[in-house]
C-alpha cells in the first residue's frame, strides 16, 4: 500500500492547536476508534458523534494531559536508547491514501537507522504515560484498537507501544492482523456513514462520557417547555427501579461495612482462608482554606476490598 500522506505542523506537545483540531474533526482519529467500538474508558459513540457534529467544544487540556505530552518528549529518545532503533516524525498527521476520513496523529515513526526515508519505516511508535503500577501482559483492548487503526492508516505492519509508568519504561509490540483491521474499518465506516455524514446520532448508552456530553449539549432548560415521553414510560420505570435498587445496595454496603469494621477493631487487615481480604488502614487528608491559606490535616481510616485492589493493579 502507498504510505499515508503526511504533515508535520505541530511543534512540541501543543495538542490544542486549532488547525490540528479542525483537521482531526473532519475524520476519524485513532483515539476515536475505541469509543466507536464501545470499549473506551473515556469516550462513547455518542460523545464522538457530538464532537464530530460540532455540538461539543474540544475539551480543555488538563494538568495530567499537559504532563503526559511533555513526558512523551523524553520517551522517544529513551525508546531509541533501549532498542537501538531510531525515532523520527513526532506528532505527524497521517491520512489514509484512499480514505480521506481515516486519519491518525503518530507519536513517531521507527527506523532501523537515522535519516531514513518514510518508506523505510519499520512501524509506528505509540507513547503512553501512566502512574506506577503493574506492567501490562499485553496491550489493553482500547489501546490495541488505536494501534490497529494506526497500522491501517499508515500502511505499516508494526506498532511499538512505549509505556512510561512512573519512572519505568515498558515496551510492547503489536503486529498487523488484517482480519482485525478489516473488522475495525468496517465498524468505523458504518459509524461514519450512518451517523456522521447523515447527522443522525447513534443510540445513547450509560457511559459517563455520554451523560457528560448530553449535559454539555443541553446545559440549560427552557422555562415552561415540556415534552411527551409516553413512549419512554418503560425507560422511566427502569430508571426509578434502578434508583431504588441503588439506594438499597448502598444501605446493604454500609451495614456490611459496619459489621466488618466492628470485627476488625484496631487491626489493619482482615483475612479469609489466611489471605488478606480487606484492609482498615489510617490515612490523612490535607485541606487548604481558599480565603486565608491555612492548611489542616485530618486523620481517618478507610475500609478497602483487597481482592478488588489486586485485580486493578
Amino acid at each position: 500500500m502507498t504510505p499515508a500522506p503526511l504533515r508535520h505542523p505541530l511543534r512540541g506537545p501543543d495538542m490544542s492547536d486549532p488547525e490540528w483540531l479542525a483537521w482531526r474533526g473532519q475524520g476519524v482519529g485513532a483515539s476515536d476508534v475505541a469509543a466507536i467500538l464501545g470499549i473506551s474508558p473515556w469516550a462513547s459513540p455518542w460523545s464522538v458523534w457530538a464532537t464530530k457534529a460540532g455540538l461539543l467544544a474540544p475539551p480543555e487540556p488538563t494538568a495530567e494531559m499537559e504532563a503526559g505530552h511533555w513526558l512523551e518528549l523524553a520517551v522517544g529518545p529513551w525508546f531509541a536508547h533501549r532498542t537501538g532503533l531510531h525515532v523520527a516524525g513526532e506528532q505527524t498527521w497521517c491520512t489514509h491514501p484512499e480514505h480521506a476520513h481515516h486519519r491518525c496523529t503518530v507519536d513517531g515513526f521507527v527506523f532501523e537507522s537515522e535519516h531514513s526515508d518514510i518508506a523505510d519505516a519499520l512501524g509506528v511508535l505509540e507513547i503512553k504515560t501512566s502512574q506506577p503500577g503493574r506492567a501490562w501482559d499485553e496491550v489493553p483492548a482500547h489501546y490495541a484498537a488505536q494501534c490497529l487503526w494506526q497500522m491501517h492508516v499508515t500502511g505499516l505492519d508494526r506498532v511499538w507501544v512505549a509505556v512510561l509508568r512512573g519512572r519505568r519504561l515498558d515496551i510492547l509490540e503489536m503486529e498487523r492482523d488484517q482480519a482485525e483491521i478489516d473488522f475495525v474499518v468496517s465498524r468505523v465506516d458504518a459509524f461514519w456513514e450512518r451517523h456522521v455524514l447523515t447527522g443522525t446520532p447513534p443510540p445513547v448508552d450509560g457511559h459517563r462520557a455520554t451523560l457528560d456530553a448530553l449535559a454539555q449539549v443541553w446545559p440549560e432548560h427552557t422555562p415552561g417547555k415540556a415534552v411527551d415521553i409516553d413512549d419512554l414510560a418503560h425507560v422511566l420505570d427502569d430508571w426509578r427501579a434502578a434508583k431504588d435498587e441503588q439506594k438499597a445496595a448502598r444501605e446493604r454496603e454500609k451495614a456490611a461495612a459496619a459489621e466488618l469494621i466492628a470485627r476488625l477493631e484496631d487491626a489493619e487487615e482482615g483475612l479469609v482462608a489466611g489471605e488478606r481480604a480487606v484492609t482498615w488502614r489510617q490515612q490523612s487528608r490535607t485541606t487548604q482554606c481558599a480565603a486565608c491559606g491555612h492548611t489542616q490535616t485530618s486523620e481517618f481510616r478507610v475500609l478497602r476490598d483487597a481482592q478488588r485492589q489486586r485485580r486493578q493493579k
